[in-house]
């Protein structure tokens, strides 16, 4: 589970970002991590091509690096990846593996369920 109310600190997080061809890129940004998922502020690369960090919340996959395709505030961030934290697909090491699981489909039928739920926390 994570924190009640959005996390102040910042935490080292391995993310894909355009900037790196979307290969694996180091960021320092505000969030907290509840393994297999980090909730944290979204990034964009900026003008002098350093990342800056957003108003808004996302959900990334720990291992892979990849953005769930949530975002909002936090608590409607924490809700979906609550929901979503027991899901099986998630303990995978690579995308592929992520999307060739087995229970895949049942993870992303559960992710859009729960960003409806949750809509009135966006």
């Amino acid at each position: 589970m994570f924190p009640k109310t959005s996390p102040r600190k910042k935490i080292e997080i391995t993310i894909r970002t355009r900037r790196s061809n979307k290969a694996l890129e180091s960021v320092l940004v505000t969030g907290a991590r509840t393994t297999p998922l980090i909730i944290h502020r979204d990034v964009y690369v900026g003008e002098n091509d350093e990342m800056v960090e957003c108003k808004e919340w996302t959900i990334t996959h720990e291992f892979t690096g990849l953005n769930l395709g949530v975002k909002g505030r936090y608590k409607f961030c924490k809700a979906v990846a609550d929901d979503l934290s027991e899901e099986t697909a998630l303990w995978m090491l690579s995308p592929e593996m992520v999307a060739n699981h087995p229970t895949y489909q049942q993870l992303t039928d559960k992710r859009s369920k729960s960003m409806r739920e949750h809509y009135h926390l966006k």
